[in-house]
């Protein structure tokens, strides 16, 4: 009757971790590969039941566990015996630990305190309540000698659940992709968990009704014990993802090669299911590759090859930390970087911000003179026998507390002494929201500044020297 078994629709994720759990010699075993990098929460996720001998008993009414430190790892299978201590206070009039040995001991203890006045004056609502008086309690504990610490919610179980759900909806900002395996990481220590009512029950190896009466009891007397294995750890699960690229021999000269690039990753749908299309950001600038790519393609077919080969670049990852470009200038070059002469970035070029709304034609250039002087003239010529647009360098200054340099694919090759601009029109009101749709890409603008881009790039493909590198800006 007291074998489980555990069925979970498993979620794929860059981390993900099993929790284990053994009640009196029986094993309960749960997949936590969850979207939650540095939480283990028992929960329900899609279909996810455990099952008691021949009766179902669903997640719901089992809510589970999360880890207070954000980072409880145990790798190792822990056999520990659980001490009920009652609600876990000590103060000079009463003490939940009285004749208790603890040491090597895991503890379990109620929330806040009893709702009824105790013996003790000294016992300040506020002293035992909420995550201060949870860290309290754990210290004590720990400070006798305890290995972990479960704390019993007040909550009932629906509400549990919710706070478990709010709790990894915050815990998903600590997510993070990762192009190198995670290392290795050491034990936790001082672990402390929040369970529900009913998991309690379940680790103590008692009925709920019991639970409860033991939260009313005045004196706790003979303590409630049972025997615990724990184990959770965390582990790397693989995301295939590819950066596209599309490539056009040069002549003379194509071994140099110039790249003009973009990233075709955006947000894709938040917890209400909205999709986050992200017209602008970068549909913008992927849309621009393939009309740049288009144009040399015609003008190599019409006896105008380029003397430079010319990459086609679009990555992925770049919302997840310049994932795409990183591993193409890090990892795996496809292209020796010796060999690229300079890249021009494309993210964000369909929109206007507010500072511009009276004079649309602008477009922020971002790191032209920061490695070549000689660049940044190549880009201000360009524009000038071109669409003769505003260029506005105000993100460029290295003071600007945006830091957009930093903050596009662009940076992945400057950072290896690669000659870069970045084209970008601002920030707006749609940015980084499900609102960021084709309706509001304002064509006639954005097609200058794809323009631009091919005069610029058409100029340093076929020019005698690749620019020099000749300056070393913030």
């Amino acid at each position: 009757d007291n074998e489980y078994e555990l069925y979970t629709r498993v979620f794929k994720s860059i981390k993900g971790g099993i929790v284990k759990f053994s009640v009196n010699g029986k094993d309960v075993l749960i997949d936590t590969k969850s979207k939650n990098v540095n939480s283990f929460i028992w929960e329900k996720m899609g279909n996810f039941n455990l099952k008691k001998g021949k009766n179902l008993i669903n997640a719901e009414n089992i809510s589970g566990f999360n880890a207070i430190n954000l980072v409880a790892i145990i790798p190792t299978e822990k056999k520990v015996e659980l001490t009920f201590v009652g609600y876990g206070i000590v103060n000079e009039e009463y003490n939940d630990y009285k004749n208790q040995n603890i040491e090597g001991k895991a503890v379990i203890f109620f929330e806040n305190q009893k709702s009824k006045k105790r013996k003790s004056e000294n016992l300040e609502s506020s002293e035992w309540e909420g995550a201060a008086g949870l860290q309290k309690k754990s210290k004590i504990a720990f400070d006798k000698g305890a290995l972990y610490c479960f704390e019993i919610s007040k909550a009932e179980e629906l509400k549990f659940r919710s706070l478990s759900a709010e709790r990894k909806s915050v815990l998903t900002r600590f997510n993070r992709l990762m192009l190198e395996p995670s290392k290795k990481e050491t034990e936790s220590q001082n672990a402390t968990f929040v369970v529900s009512k009913k998991l309690a029950a379940e680790l103590l190896n008692i009925k709920p009704r019991k639970l409860k009466r033991l939260q009313t009891k005045s004196n706790i007397g003979s303590t409630q014990t049972s025997k615990l294995g724990i184990k959770t750890e965390r582990g790397d699960e693989i995301f295939e993802s590819s950066n596209v690229i599309g490539f056009i021999e040069g002549t003379d000269k194509k071994e140099e090669v110039l790249v003009i690039s973009a990233h075709y990753d955006h947000i894709g749908t938040d917890t209400q299911g909205q999709i986050y299309n992200g017209a602008d950001d970068d549909g913008s600038g992927t849309c621009a590759i393939i009309e740049l790519a288009e144009a040399f393609a015609i003008a190599s077919q019409n006896g105008h090859k380029p003397r430079r080969s010319i990459a086609f670049i679009t990555v992925s990852g770049e919302e997840k930390g310049l994932l795409g470009s990183q591993y193409f200038t890090d990892i795996n070059p496809t292209i020796p970087l010796k060999n690229i002469v300079c890249d021009l970035n494309i993210d964000m070029i369909g929109r206007i911000d507010e500072e511009h709304e009276q004079n649309e034609n602008y477009v922020y250039l971002i790191g032209s003179d920061k490695l070549s002087s000689e660049l940044h003239s190549i880009s201000e010529i360009a524009n000038k026998n071109s669409i003769n647009f505003d260029l506005d360098y105000k993100y460029n200054n290295p003071e600007d507390p945006n830091r957009f340099y930093y903050r596009s694919d662009h940076f992945n090759f400057a950072k290896h002494k690669i000659p870069v601009i970045f084209y970008f029109t601002g920030v707006h009101k749609d940015y980084h929201k499900p609102t960021d749709d084709i309706e509001k890409i304002m064509f006639p603008k954005y097609k200058k500044i794809v323009q631009l881009v091919f005069e610029t790039a058409w100029e340093i493909a076929n020019r005698e020297n690749r620019p020099a590198i000749d300056s070393n800006k913030p």
